[in-house]
């Protein structure tokens, strides 16, 4: 027999078998080996609480997103497909399925938009409308239609990686600090605070997500289970990527996470300035001893919208000014310079 979900229920529709299993036989798309995943960076930086099996098919179903679907579209995992997808052992695996589509059908994402007053709000989206599974066969899901926005006709301000990168993570911790790092590819590092990354990773007792106390409150318990193992699984996938602590009164408020930007993942240096006044301004910072990784970083904050040109020129000034004022070694200029740059222009707990 076939089970339909909907409505946040796990029933049997015994009337809506037969036509739903002709309309989605007919119109779902499937899974395809070389899918992308392409969210919106708000859906990225939301928050909200699955396990890694749950992900792994959340995941596979905006990589069947297109252009053109409409709201009522079905995307389609096979059986051989989902078995590969997900890590189920022993003969639960159908009841298994099942419960984890309960699970996505209850599913609301949280989502920090801005109101008509211009306050930051969070808000509520459901993921999946509806879903369907043959026992022995095919999983059939539709995404609520609100969250449509999130993941079709995504123009800039969006994230995206290849289906396969994701699903070879062990741990859900793990995936998704992949997923907040690589909205900043581009650029190759995030700062994320403290209480941002909790707020992501879901893992504060909130009213809706039924923990009943925070997870790990004490930061060495955060590092040891969450943040360690996710260093080690990114960098034994292939991410290499480190992580530096930032504290304020000796307590931890930040993490900046680096990692190989994408121009350089892909063999290319990027950071050759466009117009006269950015050849001068590195021309200055190359006569202040900074090599090519410190002046990229600089270039990044720029393009992040963090600082701008003219403020690194300001900084130029008063920097060769102290850099004669106090005899710097030659060899120590480059140095000097570039902590300078960071105490100066992005804060000292940087």
């Amino acid at each position: 027999m076939t089970a339909v979900l909907e409505c946040n229920t796990l029933s049997m529709f015994e009337e809506d078998i037969e036509s739903v299993a002709a309309e989605t036989l007919t119109v779902a798309k499937g899974l395809r080996a070389d899918g992308l995943v392409k969210q919106d960076n708000k859906l990225i930086n939301g928050r909200w609480r699955l396990n890694l099996n749950q992900t792994r098919i959340y995941l596979a179903m905006i990589s069947m997103v297109e252009e053109n679907d409409t709201n009522d579209q079905w995307y389609k995992i096979s059986t051989k497909e989902l078995k590969d997808l997900v890590e189920i052992k022993g003969n639960s695996f159908h009841e298994q399925v099942k419960k984890d589509l309960y699970k996505l059908m209850q599913t609301v994402i949280y989502v920090k938009e801005q109101d008509e007053q211009g306050r930051t709000v969070d808000d509520f989206t459901s993921l999946v409308s509806k879903a369907r599974y043959e026992h022995g066969g095919d999983l059939f899901v539709r995404f609520d239609p609100d969250l449509k926005k999130y993941i079709i006709r995504l123009k800039n301000q969006f994230t995206q990686f290849k289906l396969r990168e994701a699903i070879k993570f062990r741990s859900m911790y793990s995936l998704r600090i992949f997923m907040l790092l690589k909205q900043f590819d581009t650029t190759g590092w995030r700062r994320i605070s403290l209480e941002e990354l909790r707020y992501s990773l879901d893992i504060n007792a909130t009213n809706d997500n039924q923990l009943q106390k925070d997870l790990y409150p004490n930061i060495s318990d955060f590092k040891k289970r969450i943040i360690t193992p996710a260093l080690i699984e990114l960098n034994a996938s292939g991410f290499p990527v480190e992580m530096e602590e930032h504290k304020e009164n000796r307590k931890i408020i930040a993490f900046t996470f680096t990692w190989k930007k994408r121009a350089e993942q892909q063999g290319r240096i990027d950071f050759k300035p466009k117009t006269e006044e950015g050849a001068r301004l590195l021309d200055r910072l190359k006569r202040l001893k900074l090599n090519d990784r410190q002046v990229r970083y600089l270039g990044d904050w720029v393009k992040a919208g963090h600082t701008t040109s003219e403020k690194l020129n300001q900084f130029c000034w008063g920097i060769e000014g102290n850099i004669r004022e106090k005899k710097i070694a030659a060899d120590k200029i480059g140095g000097y310079a570039y902590a300078s740059f960071k105490k100066g222009m992005i804060g000292k707990d940087f």
